[in-house]
C-alpha cells in the first residue's frame, strides 16, 4: 500500500485537528515574540586606525608614518580597500575587508591588524600619538540621544558630568550592548601668562611650565621598614582645581610670587574644539545606544521612552534630553506596513479564490495563509531570524506563493468531486497527482533564491535572510497544502452542491475553455512558430534590459532624514564651518516641515542607519541630520533647501542636500577615483574628468574630494643668528606654540578623569610673526625678526592615499537617472581621458556600480550551482530528459514580462530586481513542473500525444491561471515599498506574461520533446 499522508490526515480527523490548533496558537505566539530590528544582522567590515603628530604636515605624517602603518597592514589577508586621509597633525586609515569575509572570520583579521599597528607603534617617530585603533566604527546606534542645556556657564562641563551618569544607568538598560558619551568636548585648565610683565621681569614661560610640573608630578618619596609594615612617605601634591594652581609659588631670581601674579587662570573647553555637537540649535552632548543582536527593537525603544521621560523630570532646570534618532520608529512603521499589505494580500487572495473555485473552497485557502505564516515565524524564531526590512519583505513576498499549494490541492480536489468521487477519495487522488510535482516544485522555487542566502558579500549577508524566509514560508505551504488543506475540503465540500457527477467535458464547458482549446490546438500543430516568436520576444527582451532600462543598486530609502553636508575649503578652521552651519539650522528652524535637527560639525554624524558611513574628522566639513513627518515632506525640504544654495545662500561651501540609501554604505552614487604618484598631475588629470562628469546631463554637484593648498607662514632661519642668541628649533616652536595656541605643561587629576593644563600668552597675533618676542635659554629677550625671514608658503591641507597610492576622486550626485547607468556612460566618456594617462596613473570606478559589481559577481558563482540543484529537481520528478529540458525551457521566459513591466512603469532594475528575476525563473518552473507531469500522466492512460498535451494545458490551466492571478494581486501592494517595489514589479510581470506564454509554450515544447509512448516507471513521491 502506497503511503498518502492526505489520506492518512483526513482518517485521524482529531490528531490533524489538534495539530491545525497548536500550529494556529504557535503562530500567533511567534509573531508577538519574534524580535524585530530596522535591518539585518549585518557587519560593516572596516575599522579606522588614526594617528596624530602635533606640527608634522601632512606631507611628514605620510612619508613617516602613514606609509609604514599601510606596508605593514597590507600583509593581512582579505583586504579590499586601505584608505587614508592626510591633514597636518592628523591622519586617518581605513581598512576595509572583503565581501566574502564572514563576521566570525572578521573578528580575527581585526585581531591581526591590531597586533600589527601595536608592533609598529613602537618604531614610530618620537611625538606620535598613537596609532589609536577603532573597532567600533562599524557599530550602528539604534538611539542617539541629545542633552542640552540653556545655561551657557560651564556649559559642557555640567552636560558633561550628567552625560556620564546617563551613560552608566543606559548601560544597565535590558537589551542595551553599550553605551556611549559622543561629542563630549573635554575642558581644559588654561594658565593665561601676561606677555609683557614676565617680560619686564626676564621670565621665560619655561619656567612657568617647569613650576606647574614640579607640583603636580607623583612619585616615590621613599619608605623605612618597622617591626610590622613598610612605611611609606607621601606628599601632597595633587592639582585639582584653579585656586590651587593660581596658588601655587613660583620663585624668580630672589622674588616670591604665586601662579596667579603673572598668569589669569580658568576652565573653558578644549581651544580650538575638535568637534561640535548641537540638537535643535543648542550645544549638546549625545548619548548613543548601541542594540544587542538578541534585543526586540520596539521593546528597547519603549525603555529608551520611558528612560528620557523619566530623566527628564529628574534633570535640573534649564537641561533637556531629546530622542533625535530612534530606529524603533522605523521598525513599528515597517511592522505596521507590513500588517497592512498582509491583510490586504489575504483579502485579495481571499476574493480571487471566492470568485473562481467558490466561497468554501476560498475560505480554505485564506485560512492556509495565517497557519503557513504562524509556522514560518516559529521556524525564524528557531533559526534566530528577526522581523527586520529584509524578511518583512520576504513574508509578503512569500504571500504571492504560498497560496498556490492550497489552491492546487484544494482545485483538484474539486475537480475530482464534481466527477463523482467522494471527498476522502478527492483528497486521496489530489496527494497521488499533485503532491510530488507541488513538492519539486517549491524546491525548484527555493533552489532560484540559493544564491541570495549563500553569496559570499556585504550585500548577500544583509538581503540573505531573504532565502530563509521564503524557504521556510515555501515548505510550510506544501505541508499544510497536503495535510491541513486535506482534512478542511473535506469537512466544507461535502454538502451535495459538490457531489453531483460530471462528465470531464461537462466541467471544462465553458466559454474559457472553448477559447483556450483552439489556441493550445494550433500551438501543438505549429510548434517551431510558436518556439521562434517565443525565442524573438526572449532576445527582444534581453536588448531591451541591456539598452532601454534604468540601472540602479540598491533604491533609495523612505526613510524621512534629509542628509545635508556642508564642506568648506580643507583647511578651514571649525569656527568658520560652525558659522555656516548655524545658517543651514536657521533655515531649518524656520521650516515647519522639520520635526528635529542635529548638526555635527568637524565630524559625521554616527552611523545611526546601517547604510550611512560617518565620515573622518575634518575641520572643514559638518553634517546635519534634520527629521521630517515623512518620505514626501522630507523631499519637500530637500527641494526648498537647494533652491537656496542654488540663489547663491552658501557661497563659502559646498552644501549637499541628499537622501539615506538603502544597502551597503555608498557616499556618493557617481564616484571616479584617479590615482598615481604625483598629486600636482592628479589635479590637472582629476579636473579634466571633473569637466567631462559635470558636464552630463544627469549629474549634479560634481566636484573633487580635494583640492585646497593652504597658507603656511614659515620662519626661514639664519642658523649663524640662532647659535649666537642660544636658540634652537625646540625653544622656538615651544614658545611659538604657547603664544600662539597654548602648550600643555601638565594634567591636573579629578576623579576618574584628567583635565589638560595649557599655559598661553595672552596676546593675539593675527597677521605677522615678526613681532613676537622670544626668549632664549638665559632669559634674554629678542625679537623673532631677528632670526630669520617669515615667508608665505602654501601645502597641502587634506589628501587622501588609495591602497598604497595617492588617490583624488571626483563624485557627483543623480539626479533624473540611476547611478549605475550615469557611471556606465561616464566610464565610456572617460575611456579616452584614461588611454592617454602616463604609466602609473589610472582612473577607477567606485560609488554604487563598484559596489554593484562586487555583488553581483558574488551571485555569479553561485548561478552554476542553481542550474545543477534546479536540472537535478526537475529530473527526479520527470525522470526522462526530454521531461526535463521542456521544463528548464521556461525558466527564462520570465524575462519577458518583467522588461515590460520595468519599461511600463519606469522601474530601474537593481540588485532588488535581480533578486526577484532570480525567484521568478523558480517560480515559472513550478507551474511548468506541474503541468509537465500531467502531459506524462495523460501518455500513460494510453492517450494520444497531442491529446495529452492539449488535455493537460486544458485541465491544469485554471489553478496555474488562479495562481498566477493571486500572486500578482498579492504582489500588488509590495510595488508600493521603497525597498521591495522594484522586485514587485519584476514578479508581476514575469508571472503574469510568463504564466500567458508558458500555457501556449510548453504545449509546442512538449510536441517537440516528448514521444507518443507512455514512460514505463512511476513517478513522484508515491513511487518511491
Amino acid at each position: 500500500m502506497q503511503f498518502n499522508l492526505s489520506a492518512l490526515a483526513v482518517r485521524h480527523q482529531s490528531v490533524t485537528l489538534y495539530f491545525l490548533i497548536v500550529s494556529m496558537i504557535a503562530g500567533c505566539y511567534a509573531f508577538f515574540s519574534i524580535e524585530r530590528a530596522e535591518d539585518p544582522k549585518f557587519s560593516v567590515k572596516a575599522m579606522v586606525v588614526t594617528v596624530a603628530w602635533p606640527g608634522a604636515t601632512a606631507e611628514e605624517l605620510d612619508t613617516q608614518v602613514v606609509q609604514r602603518i599601510e606596508k605593514s597592514i597590507q600583509l593581512v589577508g582579505h583586504l579590499y580597500r586601505v584608505e587614508s586621509t592626510l591633514q597636518p597633525d592628523y591622519a586617518a586609515v581605513v581598512i576595509e575587508f572583503e565581501d566574502f569575509v564572514r563576521s566570525e572570520q572578521l573578528l580575527n583579521l581585526k585581531r591581526e591588524v591590531r597586533r600589527r599597528v601595536e608592533e609598529l607603534a613602537k618604531a614610530l617617530p618620537a611625538g606620535v600619538m598613537g596609532p589609536y585603533i577603532n573597532e567600533d566604527f562599524s557599530d550602528v546606534y539604534f538611539g542617539l540621544i541629545a542633552l542640552s542645556n540653556d545655561d551657557a556657564t560651564n556649559l559642557m562641563q555640567h552636560l558633561s558630568v550628567t552625560a556620564e551618569t546617563m551613560r552608566d544607568e543606559l548601560q544597565a538598560l535590558n537589551g542595551v550592548e553599550k553605551a556611549v558619551v559622543i561629542g563630549d568636548r573635554p575642558q581644559e585648565l588654561t594658565v593665561e601668562f601676561n606677555n609683557d610683565r614676565m617680560m619686564g621681569m626676564g621670565m621665560s614661560p619655561k619656567h612657568l611650565f617647569d613650576t606647574l610640573r614640579a607640583y603636580n608630578l607623583i612619585m616615590p618619596s621613599g619608605d623605612f621598614p618597622t617591626h610590622g609594615p613598610s612605611v611609606r612617605f607621601r606628599l601632597e601634591r595633587t592639582l585639582s582645581s584653579a585656586e590651587e594652581v593660581a596658588a601655587l609659588p613660583l620663585h624668580f631670581k630672589g622674588q616670591n610670587l604665586r601662579v596667579g601674579d603673572i598668569a589669569r587662570v580658568y576652565f573653558q573647553e578644549q581651544t580650538p574644539a575638535r568637534e561640535r555637537r548641537r540638537a535643535n540649535g543648542r550645544d549638546a552632548v549625545l548619548l548613543g545606544v548601541v542594540m544587542e543582536l538578541e534585543a526586540d527593537g520596539l521593546d528597547l525603544g519603549k525603555r529608551l521612552q520611558d528612560f528620557v521621560h523619566r530623566k527628564q523630570d529628574e534633570l535640573p532646570l534649564g537641561f533637556s534630553l531629546n530622542i533625535i534618532s530612534n530606529q524603533a520608529d522605523a521598525i513599528s512603521t515597517t511592522v505596521n506596513l507590513f500588517q497592512k499589505k498582509f491583510i490586504i494580500a489575504v483579502l485579495v487572495v481571499l476574493l480571487v479564490s471566492v470568485a473562481a473555485i467558490g466561497l468554501r473552497a476560498g475560505v480554505i485557502v485564506g485560512v492556509a495563509i495565517p497557519v503557513t505564516l504562524g509556522l514560518t515565524f516559529l521556524l525564524m524564531i528557531a533559526a534566530d531570524i528577526n522581523l527586520n526590512r529584509v524578511t518583512l519583505g520576504a513574508l509578503i513576498l512569500s504571500l504571492g506563493l504560498l497560496v498556490d499549494d492550497a489552491i492546487i490541492a484544494i482545485e483538484m480536489m474539486l475537480v475530482k468531486i464534481e466527477d463523482g468521487l467522494a471527498p476522502l477519495q478527492a483528497a486521496s487522488y489530489a496527494w497521488h497527482a499533485t503532491a510530488s510535482p507541488m513538492l519539486f516544485g517549491t524546491l525548484v522555487t527555493i533552489a532560484g533564491f540559493v544564491p541570495i542566502g549563500f553569496a559570499h558579500s556585504s550585500t548577500g549577508e544583509y538581503a540573505g535572510g531573504m532565502f530563509w524566509v521564503l524557504a521556510f514560508s515555501l515548505l510550510v505551504s506544501w505541508l499544510v497544502a497536503v495535510v491541513f488543506t486535506p482534512l478542511m475540503g473535506v469537512k466544507l465540500l461535502s454538502s451535495p452542491h459538490y457531489q453531483h457527477a460530471q462528465t470531464h467535458n461537462e466541467v471544462h464547458a465553458n466559454s474559457f475553455y472553448d477559447r483556450l482549446r483552439p489556441t493550445v490546438n494550433y500551438c501543438v500543430s505549429h510548434p517551431w512558430l510558436v518556439l521562434a516568436l517565443t525565442v524573438l520576444s526572449l532576445c527582444l527582451a534581453a536588448f531591451a534590459m541591456t539598452t532601454k532600462v534604468e540601472q540602479q543598486f540598491f533604491p533609495s530609502s523612505d526613510r524621512p532624514e534629509v542628509m545635508i553636508s556642508i564642506q568648506m575649503p580643507h583647511g578651514t578652521h571649525i569656527d568658520n564651518t560652525d558659522r555656516v552651519v548655524r545658517k543651514l539650522e536657521s533655515q531649518l528652524e524656520a521650516s515647519e516641515n522639520i520635526l528635529s535637527y542635529s548638526s555635527h560639525t568637524g565630524v559625521g554624524a554616527p552611523r545611526f542607519f546601517i547604510s550611512a558611513t560617518p565620515a573622518q574628522a575634518d575641520s572643514a566639513y559638518a553634517q546635519i541630520v534634520a527629521l521630517a513627518p515623512n518620505a514626501e515632506k522630507r523631499d519637500v525640504v530637500i527641494k526648498q533647501l537647494r533652491d537656496v544654495v542654488a540663489a547663491g545662500g552658501f557661497p563659502e561651501a559646498e552644501v549637499r542636500l541628499y537622501s539615506l540609501r538603502y544597502g551597503p554604505p555608498v557616499t556618493w552614487p557617481v564616484e571616479f577615483r584617479v590615482t598615481g604618484p604625483d598629486r600636482l598631475l592628479l589635479r590637472t588629470f582629476a579636473n579634466a574628468a571633473l569637466n567631462i562628469i559635470a558636464a552630463h546631463p544627469n549629474t549634479r554637484d560634481s566636484n573633487l574630494e580635494w583640492n585646497t593648498r593652504t597658507p603656511i607662514y614659515q620662519l626661514q632661519s639664519d642658523q649663524t643668528a640662532l647659535s649666537q642668541t642660544s636658540l634652537n628649533p625646540e625653544l622656538i616652536s615651544t614658545q611659538l606654540q604657547g603664544e600662539m595656541g597654548g602648550t600643555i605643561a601638565t594634567e591636573l587629576r579629578q576623579d576618574h578623569k584628567r583635565v589638560a593644563v595649557v599655559v598661553k600668552g595672552d596676546r593675539e597675533y593675527q597677521q605677522t610673526g615678526g613681532s613676537l618676542q622670544l626668549r632664549n635659554a638665559h632669559g634674554e629677550s629678542l625679537p623673532a625678526s631677528q632670526l630669520g625671514v617669515f615667508e608665505t608658503k602654501f601645502e597641502d591641507a587634506y589628501y587622501k592615499r588609495y591602497n598604497r597610492n595617492n588617490s583624488l576622486s571626483i563624485r557627483s550626485d543623480v539626479v533624473n537617472a540611476q547611478a549605475k547607468s550615469v557611471s556606465l556612460q561616464l566610464q565610456e566618456a572617460l575611456s579616452d581621458l584614461r588611454e592617454s594617462l602616463p604609466n602609473g596613473y589610472d582612473i577607477e570606478m567606485g560609488g554604487s556600480i563598484h559596489r554593484s559589481q562586487t555583488a553581483n559577481k558574488a551571485l555569479g558563482k553561485l548561478l552554476p550551482l542553481v542550474l545543477v540543484l534546479c536540472t537535478s529537481l526537475v529530473m527526479l520528478q520527470m525522470r526522462t530528459f526530454s521531461g526535463t529540458a521542456m521544463v528548464l525551457s521556461t525558466a527564462p521566459l520570465g524575462l519577458i514580462g518583467a522588461v515590460l513591466a520595468l519599461l511600463l512603469t519606469g522601474t530601474p532594475f537593481g540588485f532588488v530586481s535581480l533578486l526577484g528575476m532570480l525567484g521568478l525563473a523558480g517560480i515559472l518552473m513550478r507551474n511548468t513542473l506541474i503541468l509537465a507531469q500531467q502531459i506524462q500522466d495523460n501518455l500513460t492512460q494510453n492517450m494520444t500525444l497531442n491529446a495529452s498535451i492539449v488535455e493537460a494545458t486544458i485541465g491544469r490551466a485554471r489553478p496555474v491561471l488562479l495562481t498566477a492571478i493571486a500572486a500578482v494581486l498579492a504582489f500588488i501592494p509590495l510595488t508600493l515599498d521603497g525597498f521591495w517595489g522594484p522586485m514587485a514589479v519584476v514578479l508581476i510581470g514575469g508571472v503574469s506574461v510568463g504564466t500567458l506564454i508558458t500555457l501556449l509554450f510548453l504545449p509546442a515544447m512538449a510536441r517537440l520533446c516528448l514521444k507518443a509512448e507512455a514512460p514505463s516507471a512511476p513517478r513522484g513521491i508515491s513511487g518511491i
